[in-house]
């Protein structure tokens, strides 16, 4: 309900930009940005650049115990919150954003260049610990002047900005948007999942250009197909990336509206986008919506493993150099050395993906998967060992194994098999990694086994793993009829578990986010009206469910 001018916005970021300056803010020296969805999010993000220094963002919703290595690993000193979220964080000078008017002051003068860090993202790392992924000005000026060239974003556009700031694809709503002198319409911190808000959102403030996973897209589409709504006719760019596209949904996008469609991708370590794909129809020889060809002064490259270039169609691993490049990962050389290496032959700085890709006939790259253990869930680039290391941390675990089970674009869940060395129940696992994991890694379904599976060379046979819907334990949800029944059915159904324990809350059932939107969408299709969002991703559990429809209908 906030509204803020180009004019507003200067003098705020202005204003905490010299506070920032005379607490000695300076450059590869990352200020920490610990705030909910909001306004206030975008003024630090300007004023820590203002101050010459690059941002971190600390979700507030993290484990505590994350936020404090990531806050200690990227060395920051001070931390830009919220009101509400003043003293989240121990040991660091705190400055609070709000709505008082900000003092006029200048902007303080500073000596940057390109070169400088811009931002600091951490992501899932395989051993055990997140790594931060450290990208430079021009890096990311060159993606996002590339991207608002090439789709002629301007001044009359809105933005909505639906990724969280520890996303990247928000350095585009952020950086991309106000680079144009567009508007950018951030939504309700409270209703920030809810798909109802984002319709209402792209509606009301004539919204022309959507960013995000195609998880969120395909649950704005399915929440307008379940009222026979179409979608905003303001709204003419859906951009998509960071997850395998499901080669249906451009046809569903059309069949609501004529938005264009574009599929971009490429990982954190080249800023935010490399390839690009206009999605103009889906053709039938589609197994996936094609990764593309590269941004404006990004190179791909399909290499095979002496770093020789592969021929059409056949499959190889993608690398990815130019502009875009991240300086590495933040105080580590070894992940960085591991990670960024120079072409022995054309001395060329690249990217090791880990993706495998093949060339087309087109000039595009189409994606393959993984060489390793990292999946994607919902846009989320996890590491597998992560999980494990912290389930092994648990002193009544011997062993444990992690997969995402569910084909890429579609509803992939996370599940884990533990050997345990003694009983041990699963909300206490799932506390255990609550403490250490941000909530999209932890599993939905943990699996009690005798030993895990081993493959010829001795790594973990994920596709041997036991089917974690039929080992799963828990109460049978029974065969009651009507609204109790239905209620039942629906939860089944939706989060993929044949056992429901009724006095569970569903976020303990094997529900994730995503599912529990899902969730709430079915039931009020099919039920009339529903709990709020947050009140399902709660304490929610099934017998709750059936006392909010008790008075409904059988």
């Amino acid at each position: 309900g906030r509204r803020l001018t180009y004019g507003e916005l200067e003098a705020r970021s202005r204003a905490l930009a010299a506070r920032l300056a005379t607490a000695g803010a300076e450059r590869d020296r990352p200020v920490g940005i610990a705030m909910e969805k909001g306004w206030e999010q975008v003024v630090a993000a300007l004023a820590v650049h203002r101050a010459g220094a690059p941002y971190l963002p600390l979700d507030p919703a993290l484990p505590e115990e994350r936020r404090r290595y990531m806050a200690d690993h990227g060395q920051v000193r001070t931390v830009l919150t919220q009101p509400h979220l003043r003293g989240a964080l121990a040991g660091v000078e705190e400055f609070v954003v709000d709505g008082a008017p900000p003092e006029d002051v200048a902007a303080p003068e500073i000596d940057t260049t390109p070169a400088d860090v811009a931002y600091v993202l951490f992501t899932s790392g395989s051993t055990g610990l997140p790594k931060g992924v450290t990208i430079e000005h021009r890096a990311a000026l060159n993606t996002v002047l590339d991207v608002n060239r090439r789709f002629g974003v301007g001044p009359e556009d809105r933005a909505i900005a639906i990724s969280s700031l520890s996303f990247d694809l928000s350095v585009y709503d952020v950086f991309g948007t106000l680079a144009a002198g567009g508007a950018l319409v951030v939504p309700d911190a409270r209703r920030a999942r809810d798909p109802g808000h984002w319709a209402e959102l792209c509606e009301d403030e004539g919204v022309t250009v959507w960013s995000s996973v195609p998880a969120l897209v395909k649950l704005l589409v399915e929440h307008l197909e379940g009222r026979e709504r179409a979608l905003p006719e303001a709204l003419r760019l859906v951009m998509m990336s960071g997850d395998w596209i499901p080669v249906a949904l451009p046809d569903r996008i059309a069949a609501l509206g004529s938005p264009r469609v574009v599929s971009l991708g490429g990982p954190t370590e080249a800023s935010i986008w490399q390839a690009v794909h206009v999605v103009d129809g889906r053709r039938p020889d589609w197994d996936s919506v094609p990764y593309g060809r590269p941004l404006a002064n990004h190179r791909l490259h399909v290499l095979d493993e002496r770093l020789e270039p592969r021929p059409e169609w056949a499959a190889g691993e993608i690398y990815v150099g130019g502009r875009g490049l991240a300086r590495g990962y933040w105080r580590d050389l070894g992940k960085t050395h591991a990670a960024f290496l120079f072409h022995p032959r054309t001395g060329e700085r690249l990217y090791r993906s880990g993706d495998f890709g093949r060339f087309r006939p087109t000039g595009e790259i189409e994606f393959l998967g993984r060489r390793d253990a990292q999946v994607k869930v919902h846009g989320h680039r996890i590491e597998l060992g992560e999980i494990e290391a912290a389930l092994e941390s648990h002193p009544a675990v011997q062993a444990a194994a992690a997969a995402a089970r569910g084909a890429p674009g579609e509803d992939r869940r996370l599940a884990a098999w533990i050997v345990p060395r003694r009983d041990v129940p699963d909300e206490e696992l799932r506390e255990h990694l609550a403490r250490r994991l941000p909530a999209y890694m932890v599993p939905s379904h943990v699996v009690r086994v005798r030993s895990i599976p081993l493959n010829a060379n001795g790594k973990v046979d994920r596709g041997a793993l036991p089917d974690p819907r039929r080992a799963g334990g828990g109460a049978d949800g029974g065969r009651a009829g009507g609204v109790a029944g239905r209620v039942r059915a629906l939860v089944s159904d939706t989060l993929g578990v044949d056992a429901i324990d009724p006095e569970a809350p569903l976020m303990n059932l094997g529900a994730d986010s995503m599912d529990v939107v899902r969730l709430a969408l079915r039931l009020e299709g099919e039920l009339g009206g529903r709990p709020e969002v947050e009140a399902l991703l709660g304490d929610m559990t099934v017998a709750g469910l059936c006392d909010f429809y008790a008075g409904a209908p059988a």
